[in-house]
């Protein structure tokens, strides 16, 4: 409500906000259309965000001054909402219209998170986020979502203790309007350290805000795989068939691994028949396929996850989610020489190899 309300305000007076000052009226309306793809896509899964991309190009064609326009054409490349683009291309989309952003405001906050997004789910450079990441909290003690992002790194990185405590850090800090946002995120960083009982308050709480749509189908398919970690079976069944009403046509693959977890194989490959492999889902699947015991297939996920630098996968390649019988599997080993091969690795990482050269399995 509080979306559809600003953009209402928004479309009616765009005089009144700072953020149009100066923009072209046109650049102002397909920037609005966009975002109002968005939302419907948050909200209810249909929006084409595809369309909402071009939107945003469209109107940094109009006015390539428009620090809002280019900023949503940014986040576009960032998530890989075109999944033609190679990973380059995507890269270099975000940084060009992140580029252009520092050339109208140098210190523009916003733009250097965005950056430092861009290296981690992108490029792979650890080592460069984590020096944004210093400098941004030095000069900015409460910056929203830093710590957050720099979870994401020492997770990739197998450190759980050190992304739970900035996570939690951010959580103390203070997010109540965006908490929204930020505690699906909380929610997973939980789960990924065993803290699962705390992973399901938070996520009660979080479904106390989002009553539909993507998020919600994500929260209950989560639920339900926590749920299943404290061996409460029949929970589970609750929280994965309402979170499969919500998201079975939009993201089928995120049930997938709790149908197999809790009995029902065929439902599971019947998810993942029906879902669509991104550059951003290859973890589901590479999850689900273990589960089904199908190894050649999930192998086949993760090789192909890693040359995608996709997210979902990556955030979870050194923590606990695999099988004996994956980690034993020599084909393990040539997966990790192949991830650690596209990433530059924080000081930390590299000292603990020094170390420990043999790698920790949790």
């Amino acid at each position: 409500m509080h979306d559809k309300i600003w953009d209402d305000m928004r479309r009616q007076d765009t005089a009144r906000f700072r953020e149009f000052a100066g923009a072209d009226p046109r650049a102002i309306r397909l920037y609005l259309d966009a975002q109002s793809i968005y939302s419907e896509w948050v909200l209810s899964g249909e929006g084409d965000l595809g369309l909402a991309m071009q939107l945003v190009q469209k109107a940094v064609d109009v006015d390539p001054t428009f620090r809002l326009a280019l900023s949503d054409l940014a986040w576009n490349h960032l998530r890989r909402i075109d999944p033609t683009q190679t990973i380059d291309e995507a890269s270099a989309g975000a940084r060009g219209a992140i580029d252009r952003i520092f050339e109208l405001n140098p210190g523009d906050r916003s733009a250097y998170f965005m950056l430092m997004q861009v290296f981690v789910q992108l490029d792979l450079n650890y080592e460069r986020a984590e020096k944004l990441y210093e400098a941004a909290v030095e000069r900015a003690p409460r910056a929203m979502w830093w710590r957050g992002m720099m979870a994401g790194v020492h997770l990739r990185e197998g450190r759980v203790d050190e992304a739970l405590r900035l996570n939690g850090l951010e959580v103390a800090n203070g997010i109540e309007i965006i908490k929204g946002e930020f505690l699906p995120h909380h929610v997973l960083v939980l789960r990924a350290g065993g803290r699962y009982e705390s992973s399901l308050e938070v996520t009660e709480d979080v479904l106390e805000l989002i009553h539909g749509g993507r998020q919600r189908a994500g929260l209950l398919a989560n639920k339900a795989n926590v749920l299943l970690d404290l061996g409460r079976i029949d929970e589970a069944g609750v929280a994965l068939s309402e979170g499969w009403q919500i998201g079975r046509y939009d993201a089928p693959e995120i049930f997938a691994v709790a149908f197999a977890r809790i009995g029902e194989p065929d439902r599971a490959r019947a998810a993942l028949a029906a879902a669509s492999l991104g550059p951003t889902n290859h973890g589901d699947f590479a999850l689900a396929y273990q589960e089904l015991g199908e190894l050649d297939a999930a192998f086949e996920m993760l090789f192909a996850g890693i040359e995608e630098h996709d997210r979902s996968l990556l955030d979870k390649m050194r923590l606990g989610y695999w099988s004996e019988d994956v980690l034993a599997d020599p084909r393990f080993d040539e997966l990790m020489r192949l991830l650690e091969s596209k990433e530059t690795p924080t000081a930390a990482f590299r000292e603990a190899r020094v170390v420990a050269p043999e790698r920790n399995r949790l």
